[in-house]
C-alpha cells in the first residue's frame, strides 16, 4: 500500500510541476504579446527583447501561482482509474444513495466537490507544515528571525509533501473515492 501512495503522489507532483510551468509559462507569454501588442510592434532589438524578457518573467512569477490552483483541478482527473502499485483509486457516483456506481469515464464535473475538499486538504496540511516550521525556526533562532526562513520555495515544498498528506486523507475518509486492487 505504501508503493501505491508514492507512486501515486510521485506521479503527481511530476505532472503538477509540468503543468504547473506549462500554464505559467503560456499565459506569461499571452500577456507579454498582449503588450508588445499594445506597445505597437516595436522593432525587436535588444533593449525590446530585454524588455520582453522581463515582462515575461513578471508575470511569470505571479500567474505561476494562479496556474497551481487551475494544475490541482487538472491533475486531480488522473488520480482515478489508472493502476498505480497494484491498486486504483475508483470514484463513484453518489455515496449517499444505496446505489452508487463507479465511474468510468470522469469528467471534470465529477470532480467539482471532492476537489474542493482536496484543495482543503492541501490547504490545512500546507498550515500545519508553515506552523512546524515556523517553531522550529523559533526555537533555533528566536524571535528575531522568525519568519526570515520561509520564501516560495519551502512554500511548494509544503505544498508537495501536503500533497501526500491529502492524498492519504482522500483515499482513506472520503466516500466518494474507493481503493481497488487492480
Amino acid at each position: 500500500m505504501l508503493t501505491f501512495y508514492l507512486s501515486l503522489w510521485f506521479l503527481w507532483l511530476v505532472r503538477m510541476f509540468f503543468i504547473t510551468v506549462l500554464i505559467g509559462i503560456f499565459l506569461s507569454a499571452g500577456v507579454t504579446f498582449f503588450i508588445y501588442a499594445k506597445e505597437g510592434f516595436a522593432p525587436l532589438d535588444s533593449d525590446v527583447m530585454a524588455a520582453l524578457f522581463d515582462i515575461f518573467t513578471f508575470w511569470f512569477a505571479l500567474l505561476v501561482n494562479l496556474a497551481l490552483l487551475v494544475a490541482l483541478f487538472i491533475n486531480m482527473k488522473h488520480f482515478f482509474n489508472r493502476c498505480y502499485g497494484g491498486f486504483t483509486l475508483r470514484l463513484l457516483s453518489c455515496p449517499k444513495s444505496t446505489e452508487s456506481h463507479i465511474i468510468e469515464e470522469i469528467g471534470y464535473g465529477d470532480l467539482r466537490v471532492l476537489w474542493r475538499k482536496y484543495l482543503l486538504f492541501i490547504v490545512y496540511h500546507t498550515g500545519a507544515f508553515v506552523l512546524v516550521g515556523t517553531l522550529i525556526a523559533y526555537m533555533a533562532h528566536g524571535s528575531a528571525s522568525l519568519f526570515a526562513w520561509f520564501n516560495i520555495t519551502f512554500l511548494y515544498l509544503f505544498i508537495g509533501l501536503a500533497g501526500l498528506f491529502s492524498l492519504f486523507v482522500l483515499a482513506n475518509f472520503s466516500k466518494n473515492v474507493r481503493i481497488e486492487k487492480c
